[in-house]
């Protein structure tokens, strides 16, 4: 039988060897990839401006090769490592202040505020005084003289320690049934102004009290400021429909009790300095059977001074006159502004707060918030004394006492830099300094003067002298020593130490870089070859 001499091979095997022809044919992509990236790094490295990268390419032994990349990789981590501490030391050392004057006159700058708190916190007289109204209700079981103990322990609504619970807790009896707040009770056993200050002295005149001095709030209690002018815009109520009518009474009882919160005063600024003090008062001395319940151990008024627009703060200058003395507080102040330069930056880099138009910043009220905000958020409450109080507050009471004693390492234990506050130092403004003396008050035998023969009327007085210690204030300025352009410059000199590159290198490595994606993207793959008989 006749075979034919050629035989039609199986389809199967025409298409794998056709397969294998074209897999055969064709290049592999990865190896066609990595010669292009090659080829592209050689180019770079025999042109670029980057020192040493030519000999990772041109050094024909292996060793050769590999020690150059080592030596590129070495200087590349040096250099980053330098930059990163130019750009830390930049961050932390951009600012400097500057003193501008050691003798700028003193009346340029705004008289501090002066608040005078009396020791005395619960009296006796002035519960004697409230009996005779006849508005005191008594609850069951309860006379004056258990009220008169208690009292003792009022003490715990300013400084809580817990230690005293049940004596506390009959002194809030007697609040609830007569529905008083502390404030209310403060108000009634607490030593007024008028009570407590009986004359004043302003730039060496005879003034009357009631002229300069108003009724303030503070955490000592009760207390008598001047020059106090709280800023616009710190109180703040909750402007609910539901609540409109609260809010406006409580807007208007807050007013009347304490019209500090809500007055503008003008600045004062006083050239007197020395001998001529600014404020002088005279505080009257009660027998210590008076005192009930006190806010410092030792009988005597506490002064502090503070920037006016400032809450009694950590920055605040306090000292203490004692009983039957004469004090001279003489305080100097330094000013500090900002140049326009720090003004332009951002806040996070300068690293410090700026009052705005429309509402002015400061560290201390800052801080007072955080404190108060702490206080409403474990407790669900604000003191009495807050300096923000919103219409839906709960004023904390004595039952409060062993939440704030509990959670008082969150409050008291917080900084200008604690996370939870987010306070930053002032950028501008003033600091006091204040320097005192005392003896005994015997001035009024030798100096015929009004203000010392008045003492005389009283037994054991004190007086309180206030002025400025100098004709003349410190100036700082605060400028800017390191810009974004030393920062660029001492970059450039580290990479120039180890790799000997410039801003040109830069648009060198984009440049290549652009260059080798453009060749990526525009090689084409090859086409397969199809066997004329594959289906």
């Amino acid at each position: 039988m006749y075979e034919p001499r050629f035989r039609r091979p199986p389809l199967a095997s025409v298409r794998n060897k056709n397969f294998q022809r074209n897999f055969e044919d064709t290049p592999k992509e990865d190896e066609s990839v990595c010669n292009t990236i090659s080829e592209t790094y050689k180019e770079f490295a025999a042109i670029s401006t980057v020192h040493g990268l030519k000999y990772t390419v041109h050094v024909k032994s292996t060793w050769g090769k590999i020690f150059w990349t080592l030596v590129i990789i070495l200087s590349v981590i040096s250099a980053t490592q330098l930059a990163q501490k130019f750009y830390i030391r930049h961050k932390a050392a951009n600012m400097r202040t500057l003193v501008i004057s050691n003798q700028y006159p003193s009346w340029y700058f705004s008289f501090p505020a002066i608040t005078y708190c009396h020791s005395t916190i619960a009296s006796l007289h002035r519960i004697e005084e409230a009996l005779t109204t006849g508005t005191i209700r008594w609850p069951k079981d309860y006379t004056l003289q258990d009220l008169i103990k208690n009292l003792v322990f009022l003490r715990e609504a300013l400084i809580p320690t817990n230690r005293y619970p049940n004596q506390t807790q009959r002194l809030q009896r007697f609040l609830n049934a007569n529905n008083f707040s502390l404030l209310e009770l403060f108000k009634i056993v607490s030593l007024p102004c008028e009570d407590f200050i009986v004359l004043c002295r302003f730039e060496m005149e005879i003034t009357p009290c009631e002229e300069l001095l108003t009724s303030t709030l503070t955490p000592y209690g009760l207390c008598c400021s001047y020059n106090y002018a709280r800023y616009n815009g710190e109180e703040r109520y909750s402007y609910n429909l539901l609540i409109f009518t609260t809010q406006m009474l409580i807007q208007y009882s807050l007013t009347y009790l304490l019209p500090h919160r809500y007055k503008n005063l003008p600045e004062f600024r006083s050239p007197d300095f020395g001998m001529d003090f600014t404020l002088s008062v005279l505080v009257k001395s009660y027998p210590k059977e008076d005192r009930l319940s006190f806010s410092m151990f030792g009988q005597g008024t506490k002064i502090i001074i503070h920037e006016r627009n400032t809450y009694p703060g950590p920055s605040a200058q306090e000292f203490v006159a004692g009983f039957r003395q004469e004090v001279i507080g003489a305080f100097k102040g330094t000013q500090l502004i900002v140049s326009q330069e720090i003004r332009d930056l951002p806040v996070e880099e300068r690293d410090c707060c700026m009052s705005k138009p429309d509402s002015l910043y400061r560290a201390d009220n800052c801080y007072v918030k955080c404190r108060e905000k702490i206080i409403r958020n474990y407790c669900d409450c604000v003191p009495f004394y807050a300096s923000i109080i919103y219409s839906n507050d709960t004023i904390c009471n004595l039952t409060h006492v062993p939440c704030l004693v509990e959670h008082k390492s969150k409050y008291e234990d917080l900084n200008f830099r604690d996370k939870q506050c987010g306070c930053k130092p002032d950028c501008e403004g003033t600091t006091f300094k204040v320097s005192t003396s005392s003896l005994d008050f015997i001035a009024a035998e030798h100096n015929p003067a009004d203000f010392y023969q008045t003492s005389l009327e009283y037994k054991n007085p004190t007086a309180i002298h206030i002025g400025y210690a100098s004709l003349t204030f410190m100036l700082q300025s605060r400028e800017l020593v390191l810009s974004w352009i030393n920062l660029v410059s001492s970059l450039g000199d580290v990479f120039s130490l180890f790799l000997g590159c410039s801003f040109v290198s830069i648009f060198e490595f984009f440049y290549y870089l652009g260059y080798l994606m453009w060749k990526l993207t525009r090689k084409k793959k090859p086409k397969a070859q199809v066997h004329p008989l594959s289906p």
